[in-house]
């Protein structure tokens, strides 16, 4: 597989490979202050939920992970029938290196990957101030039906193929058990 790379903002973004593993492990215990989200990464990663190319990593110059988002593909349907939708979970950012620029250029490039593979729907759940930036709405994904629908304003969903939420009667998301465990 051919790792696709970005410059942002002097950073390299690019596809996790094989010895990024440990280091986004230790990323999201780090950022989190616990293991819940590195295990889901893990899980999602070794249960056949993950897309390669859909797992983004920020390396600083020194070549230190500095940065990790994930995006695995859930279960989306509608009244009009199924949707590709994918989940983000989790993203996280070094707090020496956190700011909201380095965030969004994460989810930037995920969401460029996302519309190659050509997801229709995109959700996460997760605080409001990087995605609102990106388009995501707390107020779309109160149409979708989903394990999360009442998680409030953190609970969010973008369409990337216009209308496919927004213009429809009902729609319903089912994440895959590593999201349902972690949480439990």
């Amino acid at each position: 597989m051919t790792t696709k790379t970005w410059k942002y903002d002097g950073f390299v973004i690019r596809t996790e490979t094989a010895e990024d593993i440990a280091k986004i492990r230790q990323l999201n215990k780090d950022v989190f202050g616990q293991e819940n989200e590195a295990r889901l990464v893990d899980q999602l990663r070794d249960g056949g939920h993950f897309i390669p190319q859909m797992s983004l990593v920020a390396v600083s110059a020194q070549g230190e992970v500095t940065g990790h988002i994930l995006l695995s593909e859930i279960t989306g349907l509608t009244d009009k029938g199924p949707v590709k939708t994918g989940a983000i979970a989790p993203g996280a950012v070094a707090k020496q290196h956190r700011s909201l620029k380095l965030a969004k250029g994460l989810a930037d490039c995920l969401l460029e990957q996302a519309r190659l593979l050509e997801f229709e729907l995109i959700m996460l759940l997760a605080r409001p101030r990087v995605y609102n930036r990106l388009g995501f709405s707390a107020e779309l994904a109160r149409k979708i039906e989903s394990v999360y629908s009442d998680a409030g304003d953190a609970f969010q969903a973008l369409e990337l193929k216009q209308g496919v939420i927004s213009e429809t009667a009902w729609a319903r998301v089912t994440y895959t058990a590593p999201f349902v465990e972690c949480d439990g």
